[in-house]
């Protein structure tokens, strides 16, 4: 109820209005409650991007949020909503019209959830997502995403959901920035000046589908796609993880503020023993107890 409350107030506010809001939000939050701010510090300066993007993170971060608020309140998707660029839009009809499956690995760049929206004006998308800790926000943000057609599918059971959608004609939109749920699917590679745990999860699920991969980064009013991964590139997951990793940190270098340097990106997961059949079939052999209280992070 809150949460539809402040949406519909922040659509009604004027253009002006909403970055005048959006610059109240970044100095509160990147000011003065600091939210995870000296982890975005030191992300950024391990990764060498200069200090000064921390505060354009922060504004951008904020402006983000406004927008989609006031998207959510029932204004207009807008101007200001990612769409894709023409050279998108035409390896998007090109991978649809060889019949095969369409995947998107996606990132948490730009305004990733008005460029879900957006995409969902041009195909049917299923797009893989986190819950949200706090319920009262889940439930606004899952009906949000509903009202614009997208249809929401848990981590868990990712590998059968995605698989069951792409036989269902929707492009599948999954991340490759977050922390795979099991470290059966991941392994580990250089991110942004550490190690992190690279999710193979998207490119074995467009291995058994014979999917096309569309790699996707969002900038500003703009949804770009960097790579195009078919049959050839995707016989090796792994290698596929990798490049797709690769090709992310180079925008995120472009853009530092367009990314969500709030994640956790880096953090480990608790010791688990695994064998792999294959490059694309990984097997949890023993799993220890769930007790990482880290084992959550933000969607």
């Amino acid at each position: 109820m809150i949460f539809g409350l402040l949406a519909a107030l922040v659509a009604a506010l004027s253009p002006r209005g909403r970055l005048r809001l959006a610059g109240v939000l970044a100095w509160l939050v990147g000011g003065v409650l600091r939210l995870r701010r000296r982890h975005v510090e030191g992300a950024m300066r391990r990764a060498g991007i200069d200090a000064g993007e921390v505060a354009t993170f922060y504004r951008t971060l904020a402006e983000n949020a406004v927008d989609l608020l006031a998207v959510a309140g029932g204004a207009s998707i807008g101007a200001r909503a990612p769409r894709l660029t023409d050279a998108a839009m035409a390896e998007l009809r090109a991978a649809r019209a060889t019949g095969a499956p369409v995947l998107i690995a996606a990132s948490h760049t730009g305004n990733w959830e008005l460029a879900a929206f957006a995409l969902a004006e041009e195909v049917p998308v299923a797009v893989v997502a986190k819950r949200q800790g706090n319920r009262a926000a889940d439930r606004f943000v899952r009906a949000v995403r509903e009202r614009h057609r997208i249809a929401l599918l848990a981590p868990e059971g990712a590998l059968a959901g995605s698989a069951e959608a792409l036989r269902a004609g929707r492009v599948v939109v999954m991340p490759i920035d977050q922390v795979p749920a099991i470290a059966a699917h991941g392994e580990r590679g250089a991110f942004l000046g550490a190690d992190a745990w690279l999710d193979r999860a998207p490119f074995v699920v467009a291995k058994r589908a014979g999917a096309t991969v569309l790699v996707a980064v969002v900038e500003g009013p703009r949804i770009h796609v960097v790579a195009t991964l078919g049959a050839g590139e995707l016989a090796r997951p792994s290698d596929a993880a990798r490049e797709a990793s690769r090709l992310l940190e180079a925008h995120v270098r472009a853009f530092p503020a367009s990314w969500l340097w709030l994640h956790r990106r880096w953090k480990d997961l608790p010791p688990r023993s695994r064998s792999r059949r294959s490059d694309g079939d990984p097997r949890v052999v023993t799993t220890e107890p769930k007790t990482c209280s880290g084992s959550r992070q933000a969607a």
